[in-house]
C-alpha cells in the first residue's frame, strides 16, 4: 500500500515542507524518513528472505526450529553424559 507522507518543518510555522512516498506494511510503523520505508518498530531483522541457490522464501521461524530439531537433542544428551557420572559418583 503506498502512502504519501508530508513532512513539515515546525521551525518556520509549518510554510515549508517535503513529500515522501513510503511503502506500509500493516500495524504500527515507524517513518524511516530518509529511505521513504516504514519499518515495524518490533522488527529488527528480517523475518524472511529469498534463498539465493534455490529460489524459495525462507520464514525465519521455520529455520530455527529446523535447527532446534538436531541442536536441543544434542544439548540433553551432553547434559545427561556430564551431569549424570557426576550425579552417580558423589551419591555413592
Amino acid at each position: 500500500m503506498q502512502k504519501k507522507l508530508i513532512i513539515v518543518n515546525p521551525q518556520d510555522n509549518g510554510n515549508t515542507g517535503r513529500i515522501i512516498n513510503v511503502q506500509a506494511r500493516g500495524g504500527m510503523a515507524a517513518w524511516d524518513v530518509e529511505n521513504g520505508n516504514v519499518k515495524s518498530p518490533n522488527q529488527r531483522f528480517a523475518l524472511s528472505w529469498f534463498d539465493s541457490k534455490t529460489g524459495q522464501k525462507k520464514l525465519l521461524w521455520k529455520e530455527i526450529d529446523k535447527a532446534s530439531r538436531v541442536v536441543f537433542p544434542l544439548m540433553f544428551l551432553l547434559f545427561m553424559l556430564i551431569y549424570f557420572p557426576i550425579l552417580l559418583s558423589r551419591a555413592f
